[in-house]
């Protein structure tokens, strides 16, 4: 059997595993989808088979034997300790997916911040379905700030939002809050015949948090539309955003007015709504910040920390390649 010299990427978030396989050139050879990752909203052997899953897809794609990679990195949400990522090494290494000396692991926000800042310093704010920031000093020190999950935190994020929204429809409904045309929304959104059947849907054992963070984009339109209440729940998730990018700024020692903050993640796909209620949240932080969109997927950030693993170097230009051959290869995949 001929084994392709090869290196695997890991995106695994709280949503969905990104695998992608990618030859030393730096050319993509697979690439596979597999469930939520998160160990820590899901079993650890549910994240451990979302990553097979994802892998084995990508090799089929590739239209290869399976092989060993050479080198390989995983970023994984939810592994924010050291003990996490011992124990979930241990599970990943008997699948052999990637040579032992190659393979490294870390968190969803290590890729992220690989995918977008090359600086010696920096700091990526990430608004998906969660929300966290992450920062390096030029000192080396680094600080995670929220990424504390759905349950006790994320604001600003996918799921926040579509809470929001939720919260503001039955409250409009009540009589309880502000009126707001998310109260119909709302409705649309989940194909109710009366919002007052919106528990049996929510609370039904099946129900995702995927699901309320489709709410999202809803809210945007409903705020572009120029309901209050929606554009006061985006401010209020920008002001929140903004405190965690100042809260890393000050305990890694970054001046905000000559390090731009990165910003990924699905909810920056809002547009235009999105960035101007960030930026004018980030103004209050430092009149001279600057926040940069998505330079690169985080799956990209996984396969350049993979070529290190090698002792190989990704440049913007070979990272840029690699993003069009993945877009064209399988649409919709970043």
């Amino acid at each position: 059997m001929i084994c392709v010299e090869c290196v695997l990427g890991i995106d695994g978030g709280s949503s969905a595993v990104r695998a992608a396989l990618v030859d030393l050139a730096g050319n993509l050879i697979g690439f596979g989808f597999g469930g939520p990752a998160n160990p820590k909203e899901i079993t650890l052997g549910s994240s451990i088979a979302a990553l097979e899953e994802a892998v084995s897809r990508a090799w089929t794609h590739a239209e290869a034997p399976a092989c060993v990679a050479r080198g390989g990195y995983l970023g994984i949400a939810g592994l924010s300790t050291v003990h996490d990522r011992k124990a979930y090494r241990r599970e990943v290494l008997p699948r052999n997916w990637v040579h032992e000396s190659g393979l490294d692991i870390g968190h969803h926000l290590d890729i992220a911040l690989a995918a977008n800042v090359r600086e010696e310093q920096g700091i990526i704010l990430v608004v998906g379905t969660g929300s966290a920031c992450f920062g390096v000093g030029s000192s080396g020190r680094q600080v995670c700030v929220g990424g504390w999950g759905h349950f006790i935190d994320d604001p600003g994020s996918g799921y926040w939002l579509g809470l929001q929204a939720m919260r503001a429809a039955i409250r409009s409904f009540d009589g309880r809050g502000e009126r707001t045309a998310l109260m119909d929304a709302v409705q649309r959104f989940f194909r109710l015949p009366d919002l007052r059947e919106l528990p049996s849907i929510i609370y039904n054992p099946f129900f995702s948090r995927d699901r309320i963070a489709e709410l999202a984009p809803i809210v945007f339109e409903q705020a572009r539309g120029g309901d209050l209440v929606a554009r006061s729940i985006i401010e209020q998730g920008m002001d929140e955003l903004a405190l965690m990018v100042k809260t890393v700024a000050e305990s890694v020692e970054i001046d905000l007015s000559r390090v731009p903050v990165s910003v990924t993640g699905g909810v920056c796909k809002a547009g235009d709504l999105f960035w101007n209620a960030l930026q004018s949240a980030l103004s209050s932080v430092s009149s001279e910040i600057v926040i940069n969109p998505p330079k690169f997927h985080p799956i990209i950030g996984a396969v350049i920390l993979a070529m290190r693993k090698v002792g190989i170097t990704l440049d913007d230009a070979r990272c840029e390649s690699l993003s069009r051959q993945i877009i064209q290869s399988v649409p919709y995949a970043i």
